[in-house]
């Protein structure tokens, strides 16, 4: 008798034996320290291995290669877009006392919020205080934004980018209840990092299961938080209450959706954000 495999495993062993059985092949087992060898009279044995090889090509699995995240990525500069309406609107803001008008007006002031003003959870995104304040936020929505629709493409990416902003606000005025006002881009800036944090650790959960990096996105959103959202004059609980928003609509982007909407539905989502905008804005509804 001749070795046909040797050092198999039970079950391999067995579904071998089946299928040279089936062709009236004889063989026998030997179970041995490193496993099972399949042995076979010589002159079956071109046969046999014919037959084993061609179970093997019927049978074999798909082997699915993770696709890398940065694989994910497409390109887009609608961050440059974004980062650019804003400067608009600030420049088109006149300077001083009729400019703090205009803030207390538009800007997320959580009791009038609480009293129906909800516009300014939308309005108090797109006021910055000062020219620094603009150029970070700016900076912000570029790289961040701009990743969020990178992966998510560009109408739903920054529909949710708005959304976190607009539930970080909301959020923030039911914590504080009184006349407390915020302003900037950068609950939903956060509301991004959120994001990628979320859909960055879950796709490294459907990857390797429970595993110590599956927490590090979390952790690198959370030190982004504690480096860039808590100066002196941020709004910290505005921020937070972005991540936190982002860390949702990432989740449920990554645990439903999970891919690249189609176009028409990119559009449709693009179109929703420029709707909510522009009403927020509108007179009539202040």
């Amino acid at each position: 008798m001749k070795s046909l495999r040797h050092g198999l495993s039970e079950e391999n062993a067995h579904t071998f034996a089946l299928v040279l059985a089936s062709q009236a092949i004889d063989f026998s087992l030997e179970h041995k320290e490193e496993g099972f060898d399949l042995l076979i009279r010589e002159e079956d044995h071109e046969r046999a291995m014919i037959l084993i090889d061609l179970f093997l090509e019927e049978n074999r699995e798909p082997v699915s290669t993770p696709t890398p995240f940065a694989d994910r990525f497409h390109k887009t500069y609608s961050g440059l877009f974004a980062a650019v309406l804003i400067f608009a609107i600030h420049a088109q803001l006149p300077v001083g006392p009729h400019r703090q008008s205009i803030i207390a007006h538009y800007g997320a002031d959580a009791a009038e919020i609480l009293h129906g003003d909800i516009y300014r959870l939308v309005t108090a995104l797109f006021l910055h205080g000062d020219d620094i304040h603009l150029a970070g936020n700016m900076a912000g929505l570029i790289l961040f934004g701009t990743s969020v629709a990178s992966i998510t493409g560009p109408g739903l990416g920054w529909f949710m980018v708005l959304l976190t902003g607009i539930l970080g606000n909301g959020m923030n005025a039911l914590f504080f209840k009184s006349h407390h006002l915020s302003i900037g881009a950068s609950t939903a800036i956060f509301g991004a990092v959120g994001i990628l944090a979320s859909y960055r650790s879950i796709q490294i959960f459907s990857q390797k299961g429970v595993h110590s990096s599956t927490l590090l996105p979390l952790g690198a959103g959370l030190a982004l938080l504690g480096l860039l959202g808590a100066s002196a004059h941020a709004d910290l609980t505005a921020h937070l209450f972005g991540y936190f928003s982002g860390l949702l609509c990432g989740a449920i982007y990554a645990r439903r959706i999970k891919h690249n909407p189609r176009e028409w539905i990119q559009v449709l989502f693009l179109f929703l954000s420029a709707i909510l905008i522009a009403l927020s804005w509108y007179p009539p509804l202040r």
